[in-house]
């Protein structure tokens, strides 16, 4: 090792308190979202299936609470999911879907998104399945009595409120290619999570294109998430944008 390649490692070693801090100031929101729902599924994991189906019983969302208008336990049955622990996937998508809405709308934004996108779906799943039950569709009985829980939706809503900060061409590609997906889903099994999954999209869609209509000076970019090729082209057209003609 040279004395350069020395100097470098130590350079990268030395700056790696400022880019942690960087990207804590960056995404807070998706980082404490994420730490409390990770926590919660650490909690839940040591739970056994009967003490875990007890707890969504408990705090999810039938159609007696829902007419009676009992929806306190909102909050807590976004974080809490529908069986112990947490899947990587969902995780995944949760860390993804936030982490984009937040670069792209701003921390309050972002988290206002997420949890909105849950609490208003998940009545109005119920809503929607206590007509589909009368129609007699057997599997939605099921939804009206047996409680659900969980985040996604809510990750689902923030996916899809950060679609709106893409490029329209972009937007109209990844909104078709989203709601193509989720009504394909809609007859498979789990429909209580399909349904709130399209519905929890619609709200993020809602609040996405609002947020891009109504951007304060405090969001991270102008109304577009950054593309690839639209870094490449400015890089190699600095003078591109700035309403010169050299």
């Amino acid at each position: 090792m040279t004395s350069s390649d020395g100097q470098a490692v130590r350079r990268f070693f030395h700056d790696i308190p400022q880019r942690v801090m960087s990207v804590v100031k960056t995404f807070p929101t998706t980082i404490i979202v994420m730490a409390l729902i990770l926590i919660v599924a650490y909690i839940t994991s040591g739970t056994t299936n009967e003490e875990d189906h007890r707890l969504v019983r408990d705090i999810g969302l039938d159609l007696g609470k829902v007419l009676n208008w009992q929806l306190w336990t909102l909050p807590a049955s976004t974080v809490v999911q529908s069986s112990p622990g947490i899947g990587i996937k969902l995780a995944v998508l949760i860390l993804v879907s936030l982490a984009c809405l937040e670069y792209a709308a701003g921390s309050l934004r972002a988290v206002v998104t997420f949890f909105l996108s849950d609490w208003i779906s998940a009545p109005l799943t119920v809503l929607v399945a206590w007509p589909l039950a009368h129609l007699g569709l057997d599997r939605a009985y099921s939804v009206l009595y047996r409680p659900d829980t969980g985040s996604s939706a809510a990750a689902l809503g923030a996916l899809a409120a950060s679609i709106a900060f893409l490029p329209e061409r972009w937007r109209i590609a990844a909104y078709g290619v989203l709601f193509a997906t989720l009504a394909y889903l809609l007859p498979t099994p789990g429909l209580s999570a399909n349904i709130a999954h399209l519905l929890g999209a619609l709200v993020g869609t809602a609040l996405g294109l609002f947020w891009v209509m109504w951007k304060s000076p405090g969001a991270r970019s102008t109304n577009q998430l950054p593309l690839p090729h639209a870094r490449a082209h400015a890089i190699n057209h600095p003078s591109a944008g700035t309403g010169h003609d050299d």
